[in-house]
């Protein structure tokens, strides 16, 4: 394998997965795995800069991990926080609120896209990410044809990125 510098993260958000925003049921446990199974990969092969979304769901769940492992990596990783638009956080619900601030505050650097919402920023925070990253780390259901993570993923083909593919079937 190539060696991988930097990657990024896009997913679903918890309402797409059966589970929801229950992260005891086993379906969480098994995906959580997965998604860990892929970074170790990435970092094994030589990635250290993360850029997370800073979305619900995958994004903060995936910046969660990275911060887990980092210990056990050197260099240790670092997660660049990109942020669709000021005051993203203030309709999150736990535990992603914590995640989010957490995520924040390990960051090495950060980068607003947008001072205030408006319906191109997810877009733009996307298409930056997929821009910024060597590898794509994907999460989605492969029949959600017509969602932000599925647009990430057509643009990371188009820019012949590597993308590594966590397929959920629930």
């Amino acid at each position: 394998m190539d060696d991988i510098h930097s990657c990024a993260f896009t997913g679903h958000r918890p309402k797409s997965f059966s589970f929801g925003l229950n992260e005891s049921d086993p379906a969480f446990t098994a995906l959580y795995q997965k998604m860990k199974s892929s970074i170790i990969q990435v970092m094994n092969a030589g990635c250290r800069r993360f850029y997370c979304g800073m979305a619900e769901g995958v994004d903060l769940w995936c910046g969660e991990i990275v911060l887990d492992l980092a210990d056990q990596f050197f260099p240790k990783p670092e997660i660049i926080a990109v942020v669709p638009f000021i005051g993203q956080d203030k309709a999150m619900r736990q535990p992603f609120f914590a995640r989010y601030h957490r995520i924040m505050q390990a960051s090495t650097e950060r980068y607003l896209v947008s001072r205030a919402y408006h319906k191109d920023c997810y877009r733009k925070r996307n298409q930056f990410l997929v821009d910024s990253c060597d590898a794509l780390i994907a999460v989605y259901k492969p029949f959600e044809t017509i969602s932000g993570t599925m647009q990430t993923v057509r643009y990371a083909e188009k820019k012949g990125r590597k993308i590594f593919r966590v397929i959920v079937e629930d």
